[in-house]
């Protein structure tokens, strides 16, 4: 549903409620933000007290939906208004930690380890790019930005 820039205003209402939806699994009660990364949350995500989603292909479609939801304008705008950029900090800070603790799950293959995909490289890439993005001026993104999928299907 993201891919269509037609639906991002309407997806991206006052409510919050989409953007709720993609955020609230990738948060977390130890998130480090500030007082005023906290303000620019949504009412429902400010003084979080859950825990961040653990099932790495779930963090990978929901980082790669608000992605998507970069091909406008708009929506940039909106994500920066928002405080989507404090959220996805800490969510790679926690990725970065979770990896220097432990072994990276690997989804694929044939059994014997062969053709094995790491699902964190490809999120961290997507990531990434996503948090350059929500820091970047306005003025030094193109207009004809073109936000595709960095999903490998």
């Amino acid at each position: 549903m993201c891919i269509l820039d037609s639906l991002h205003s309407t997806l991206l209402d006052d409510t919050d409620l989409y953007l709720v939806s993609l955020l609230q699994p990738l948060a977390d009660r130890s998130d480090n933000l500030s007082d005023v990364e906290i303000e620019k949350l949504p009412l429902r995500l400010q003084y979080y007290e859950g825990t961040r989603v653990k099932s790495l292909q779930l963090r990978e479609k929901l980082i790669d939906a608000l992605y998507q939801l970069c091909n406008t304008r708009h929506s940039r705008e909106h994500l920066r208004k928002r405080g989507v950029y404090g959220i996805l900090r800490e969510l790679d800070r926690s990725m970065e930690n979770d990896e220097q603790n432990s072994t990276p799950t690997c989804i694929g293959g044939d059994g014997d380890g062969v053709k094995l995909k790491l699902l964190t490289s490809q999120q961290h890439s997507t990531l990434h790019t996503l948090i350059g993005i929500l820091i970047c001026d306005e003025d030094d993104i193109s207009n004809d930005s073109d936000f595709k999928s960095n999903t490998i299907t």
